[in-house]
């Protein structure tokens, strides 16, 4: 550990740790009854809780810089419009800045 505990961080500890015990059950129940499907491509997901300055767009671009035929599906930072925009193919773009 990087500290010692206090007498408060145990009294939290204690607090949380049922609820952390509810949410773990509730997740290991969504899994169980989520649909499985197999997809006859690799796919990779590159995301954490960080919203910025982790470095995800950077590896995102030396990963599709790395393979051909690579697709990238990004529910856009602050974006406003909604359905699926495909922005560019093959070099080739497709939409506005704005509409991505």
């Amino acid at each position: 550990m990087f500290y010692r505990p206090t007498g408060s961080d145990r009294l939290l500890s204690a607090v949380l740790a049922p609820l952390g015990w509810i949410y773990g059950s509730a997740m290991r129940i969504r899994r169980l009854l989520a649909r499985r499907e197999v997809f006859p491509v690799p796919i990779i997901s590159v995301g954490n809780l960080v919203v910025g300055g982790s470095g995800k767009t950077p590896f995102v671009i030396a990963l599709a810089s790395r393979y051909e035929r690579v697709w990238i599906v990004s529910r856009g930072y602050g974006r406003r419009s909604r359905g699926l925009v495909e922005v560019s193919r093959e070099g080739e773009i497709l939409a506005p800045v704005e509409a991505a």
